[in-house]
C-alpha cells in the first residue's frame, strides 16, 4: 500500500520515534537527516549530508542497509511512503530500482497524486452535504459545537486579555457618526489576526479550511480547484447592559468583490449568543436580490447600513451557544441587536474568499494595521501559513499553550 502525507515528512517517521511534541507527522515540515538514511542523487543512493534540509519533488529516500523498511519519495506537495520488509527480497530490490529510476529521470508516478491528501483533509469538515445545500440556498448556516470546550475557552481567554489591555476601541457615536459615546457601547478590533498567535493560527485549523472548502468550492465547477484565503478578521464586543448592536448591512458593501455568494464570513460566538444579548439576525435567501443601497450609520464612526432596504419581518435570529459558528455569504443582510444582559457578549469574525476573487482592499483600516491575506486551502488540501508567516501555524498547540499557562483544568 502507498500512503501520501502532506508537505515534507520528517525522516524520523521512517523508523525513528517522533518527538512527543510532534506526534502528528502531517504538521512537521523540517526534514532532519540521520546517519542511517540515504538520498537518491544522480540515479544512485548516497549518504545524506547536513543536519537538516528540504528535498525537492522527485527525490527518493531510504534507510541505509535496511531498504525498503520504509522508502519514500517526495511527490508534488506530498511524501509517498512505501512500507517494506527488513530482509532484501526480490520485491525489495525492485522497489529500490523503481525509486532510483524515478528519481534519476525526474518522473512522478501518476498514482501518487495529492488527491489522497485533499480527500483526507476534507474529512475534517464540520458540515454535511445537506448543510452545504442549505448554505448555498439561504446564504447562511449555523453550526453548533464547531469549537471544542477547550478551544472556545482559549479563544475567550485570549480575547478577554486583549479587551483588558485596551486593544478594543469604542466605535459607537452619538447619532452623528462622529462624536463617540462617553460610555463604551460597541467595542471592535480590526484586523484581529496580528494581535495574538491564537488568532493568527485559527483560520489554519484543518476543520476551518475543510469546512470552507465544502461550503464555497464543493459543488462548484468554476471554483473546485481554487485556493481559499482569509481576507479579514475582527472582533465585536458588546459590553454588559448597554452594548450597542450593529445595524443591517451586507459585508460586500465593504469588500466589493465579484461573485460574492462564493465568499463567506465565519462568525464565532465567544459567549452564548441569545436574543437578550444581541445574537446575529439574518434574512434567509435575501442574498439573491444582489447588492442593496447603503448609507452611513450615524450610530457608528465608520459603519454602513442598509436598514431601509430590508424587510425585518423576514429576519431570523440565529442563537448559538459559545463555540458555535455562523457562516453567511458576503451578500446576506445581517445585523445584531443590543446587549441587555449583565454580562458582555463577544463574537469574532473571519472572512474568506477564493483567491481568484481577491481584490485590493476597498475598506479603511488604521494606518498602522497589519493586513495579510493568507491562503488556508488549496487544491492539495489544508495549508498552514508557512509561506505568509515563515512557519507553519499550529492552532492546537496555541490552544494548549494558553490553557496550560493557567495551570488549571478547563
Amino acid at each position: 500500500s502507498i500512503i501520501v502525507f502532506p508537505d515534507r515528512l520528517p525522516l524520523e517517521f521512517a523508523g525513528y520515534p517522533l518527538p512527543k511534541n510532534h506526534a502528528d507527522p502531517t504538521r512537521m515540515s523540517r526534514l532532519a537527516f540521520q546517519p542511517l538514511f540515504q538520498v537518491c542523487l544522480g540515479g544512485a543512493w548516497k549518504q545524506a549530508q547536513g543536519a537538516a534540509r528540504f528535498l525537492t519533488p522527485g527525490t527518493a529516500v531510504r534507510r541505509q542497509h535496511q531498504s525498503p523498511v520504509c522508502s519514500m519519495r517526495c511527490v508534488g506537495r506530498g511524501w509517498a511512503v512505501r512500507p517494506g520488509r527488513s530482509r532484501r527480497t526480490a520485491a525489495a530490490q525492485t522497489c529500490d530500482r523503481s525509486l532510483t529510476s524515478s528519481c534519476s529521470s525526474g518522473s512522478i508516478r501518476d498514482d501518487l497524486t495529492t488527491a489522497g491528501k485533499a480527500s483526507r483533509d476534507k474529512a475534517n469538515s464540520m458540515v454535511s452535504a445537506e448543510q452545504v445545500e442549505f448554505f448555498q440556498e439561504f446564504g447562511y448556516l449555523a453550526v453548533e459545537d464547531f469549537w471544542t470546550n477547550n478551544e472556545i475557552s482559549a479563544i475567550r481567554i485570549q480575547l478577554s486579555k486583549l479587551q483588558e489591555d485596551g486593544k478594543l476601541a469604542n466605535v459607537a457615536t452619538e447619532g452623528d457618526g462622529i462624536t463617540h459615546t462617553k460610555v463604551a457601547r460597541n467595542l471592535q478590533l480590526c484586523p484581529l489576526s496580528p494581535e495574538a498567535d491564537l488568532f493568527q493560527s485559527l483560520p489554519f485549523a484543518p476543520k476551518v479550511s475543510a469546512t470552507l472548502a465544502d461550503l464555497l468550492l464543493g459543488n462548484s465547477t468554476e471554483y473546485q480547484d481554487e485556493s481559499l484565503m482569509c481576507y479579514l478578521s475582527q472582533v465585536f464586543w458588546k459590553p454588559a447592559k448597554h452594548g450597542l448592536g450593529t445595524s443591517w448591512h451586507q459585508d460586500n458593501e465593504y469588500f466589493q468583490v465579484h461573485d460574492c455568494n462564493h465568499c463567506t464570513a465565519m462568525w464565532t460566538a465567544v459567549h452564548d449568543a441569545t436574543r437578550e444579548n444581541g445574537a446575529l439576525e439574518v434574512i434567509p435567501g435575501a442574498w439573491k436580490k444582489g447588492r442593496l443601497a447603503h448609507v452611513r450609520d450615524g450610530d457608528s464612526d465608520h459603519h454602513l447600513t442598509c436598514r431601509d432596504q430590508v424587510d425585518e419581518s423576514k429576519a431570523v435570529t440565529v442563537e448559538v451557544k459559545a463555540g458555535g459558528v455562523v457562516f453567511f455569504n458576503y451578500q446576506t443582510p445581517h445585523c445584531t441587536r443590543g446587549n441587555r444582559t449583565d454580562k458582555p457578549r463577544a463574537g469574532i469574525a473571519y472572512h474568506f474568499l477564493p483567491s481568484s476573487l481577491y481584490r485590493p482592499r476597498q475598506f479603511p483600516l488604521p494606518p498602522d494595521a497589519v493586513w495579510i491575506t493568507p491562503v488556508v486551502w488549496d487544491k492539495h488540501g489544508c495549508v498552514y501559513g508557512d509561506e505568509e508567516y515563515g512557519r507553519e501555524q499550529g492552532f492546537d498547540s496555541d490552544v494548549e499553550r494558553i490553557l496550560g499557562h493557567l495551570h488549571t483544568p478547563v
